[in-house]
């Protein structure tokens, strides 16, 4: 039997839609519902589950950043980050909230801004007190954003950013802010490990990071990055590590996959899973009690065309250090999935192409 199993197209005034689980290491698949949480979203980009297990959602082209009650579907309005260019790939993407949240209500997120007439990447924090910098990239033209916010279980906020471009240098550059993860304090210092003095950087040598999560049980970093026409990828990210993409990179051999896309700059890391044509990885999340019956098994999406997407499931070794088999289709969604998101001990939510936020569940 299939792993795959087909979702029709639901439209927004829908509020359930019945999907097809198939988890890692279970022979047959199990039914589960997905529900309408929320409607009428501008291209809802990213989003976090906050400590009061309220959504805080972006709007990739409107700036807007807007607070979902999961129980109501109710929509409100939070800040609006202006000047924000929307070519391409650029836009409003990542946003993460104050670990006191709702009482400390400082948000930070990720955008391509207009500054001084040209459009670069910025992490922005926005306090009672204004709008704080944390950090400012060199010019974007419009390819390979990036764009994911989050705090580790360290304290400490990571950001993924895309390389700009194909075959660009700056993946493998640590003066440059693209194909990087870098980590801040939460008031803009940086936090890296590697680089020049106060260099941010703390792993490099990515195309395009949309999605990671941390590793609830062992608090290891793990990154889906998209590859050009092949070698989409799971990496687990360690300290200083570099990933290998760079000028360099393409899908013709030798060398054999993954290592045609993962062979620039000293001591390159191999991905823990990679696959091939790419389908464009989008969230990801680990569930954490969950209820599909998936726990410790990191999920995410794929944007495989403009009209339909994936949710997967990839399950690690017990020691948590590598991805086990390969991975498992746990829906096939339209239309396609953004972000995946979760909380430890909730349901996870997908937001889609069309403007919805949905919650999965397993069926009674």
């Amino acid at each position: 039997m299939s792993s795959r199993w087909r979702v029709g197209v639901c439209g927004l005034a829908a509020t359930t839609l019945v999907v097809a689980l198939s988890p890692v290491g279970h022979a047959s698949a199990v039914t589960a519902t997905a529900e309408l949480v929320t409607a009428s979203l501008a291209y809802p980009a990213m989003f976090t589950v906050a400590p009061d297990s309220t959504l805080v959602v972006t709007e990739r082209k409107s700036g807007n950043i807007i607070q979902v009650d999961p129980a109501t579907g109710s929509q409100t309005a939070v800040t609006t980050i202006s000047n924000v260019c929307t070519a391409a790939d650029q836009g409003l993407f990542g946003v993460a909230v104050s670990p006191q949240w709702p009482q400390v209500r400082d948000v930070w997120a990720y955008a391509t801004r207009l500054v001084n007439g040209t459009c670069s990447n910025q992490v922005l924090r926005m306090t009672s007190r204004g709008i704080l910098k944390v950090f400012h990239s060199e010019p974007y033209t419009g390819e390979h954003i990036g764009g994911k916010v989050a705090f580790g279980p360290d304290g400490l906020l990571y950001v993924s950013t895309g390389e700009g471009g194909n075959n660009t240098p700056y993946a493998q550059d640590l003066t440059s802010g693209k194909g990087k993860i870098l980590r801040f304090r939460a008031d803009g210092r940086a936090a890296g490990v590697i680089g020049p003095r106060k260099s941010p950087v703390y792993a490099y040598g990515f195309r395009n990071v949309f999605g990671f999560d941390f590793d609830p049980a062992r608090g290891s970093l793990w990154v889906a990055d998209n590859g050009p026409d092949c070698n989409d990828e799971l990496d687990r990210v360690v300290s200083g590590g570099n990933y290998g993409w760079g000028p360099s990179g393409r899908c013709t051999t030798p060398p054999a996959a993954p290592w045609n896309t993962n062979q620039d700059g000293p001591d390159p890391i191999g991905p823990e899973l990679s696959w091939s044509p790419s389908d464009g990885p989008t969230g990801a999340t680990f569930c954490d009690a969950c209820g599909l019956g998936l726990d410790g098994q990191l999920l995410f999406g794929t944007f495989n065309d403009y009209v339909t997407g994936d949710i997967w499931a990839a399950q690690l070794s017990a020691d948590g250090q590598h991805v086990v088999g390969d991975r498992v289709s746990i829906a096939r969604i339209s239309p396609p999935p953004l972000a995946v998101e979760s909380a430890p001990g909730g349901p996870v939510y997908y937001s889609d192409a069309g403007g919805s936020i949905w919650r999965l569940r397993a069926t009674p």
